[in-house]
Parts: structure tokens; C-alpha cells; sequence
């Protein structure tokens, strides 16, 4: 009976770190400059996909908003507009506390380290300007 119950923890052990180490892959390949917009996007929409049952812990919050940041500019630089709203959107969701989506963000909450973060890539050099463009019209439209 104890070989049984080692093989199970075993094969356990060996699945959790896989799903780990995988999610950690698609995550840095996410956050990764690129100039090939649609891989961008698909590799963040995986992680996203990945990272979805971890979803209900806080602390995986900011690296979701963080991945939708990232998944919006890609999908801006591939001119969905739309779509790149709604991840810059989710992204605000994930990250700043009170907000909500049906009702006006309050200016101080644009002041916490939790959307510097998230701005941070929208000012990089390499991001394009059709995401800023978006950004700022979703900044606009959320905290008027």
C-alpha cells in the first residue's frame, strides 16, 4: 500500500510543478517585448487561460491585471481597439480596490502603486501609440 500512495504523491507533486512551471513560462514569454503582436496575444491569452484557476487568490490579482495589460497592447498593436479596451478595463478591475466598472473611478485612485504598475508598460518605448491612444480613452472614460 505505501509504494501505491508514494506513486500518488509523487505524480501529484510532478503535475503541480508542471502546471507551475508552465504557467511561469507563458507568463515571462507574455511580458516579453515583441514585435509579432498576434503571438503576443495568443501566449497572454494562454497564460491567461493558465492562470485562470488561480484566479480567486488576492495575491494573483496584480499579475492578472498585469497580463490583460500586456494582452491590450498587443492586441492594439494589431488594431483591435475594442479588445484592447476591454483588457486595459480588466486590468483596472483586477487592480485597484473599489473600483467598478459601472460607476466613475475616483482621481485618488489613479495615485496607488497598484496603477503605476500597471502603466508602466504603456509608457515603454517599443509599446505602440494605438495603445496609448486606447489607454488614455479608457483612463478618460473611467476616472472623468
Amino acid at each position: 500500500m505505501k509504494p501505491v500512495l508514494y506513486g500518488v504523491v509523487i505524480v501529484l507533486f510532478l503535475s503541480v510543478w508542471a502546471y507551475i512551471a508552465t504557467t511561469a513560462a507563458y507568463a515571462a514569454l507574455c511580458k516579453r517585448e515583441v514585435e509579432d503582436w498576434t503571438r503576443k496575444d495568443r501566449l497572454c491569452s494562454t497564460q491567461l487561460r493558465l492562470a485562470a484557476p488561480l484566479g480567486a487568490l488576492p495575491s494573483e490579482h496584480r499579475r492578472a491585471a498585469a497580463l490583460y495589460v500586456q494582452r491590450g497592447i498587443a492586441r492594439a498593436g494589431q488594431a483591435d481597439g475594442p479588445g484592447a479596451a476591454r483588457d486595459f478595463r480588466e486590468a483596472f478591475t483586477r487592480v485597484l480596490p473599489g473600483y467598478d466598472a459601472a460607476r466613475p473611478m475616483p482621481p485618488q485612485l489613479l495615485e496607488t502603486q497598484g496603477y503605476r504598475d500597471l502603466a508602466a508598460p504603456i509608457m515603454a518605448d517599443t509599446t505602440p501609440e494605438a495603445a496609448r491612444d486606447v489607454w488614455v480613452a479608457v483612463q478618460a472614460a473611467v476616472a472623468p
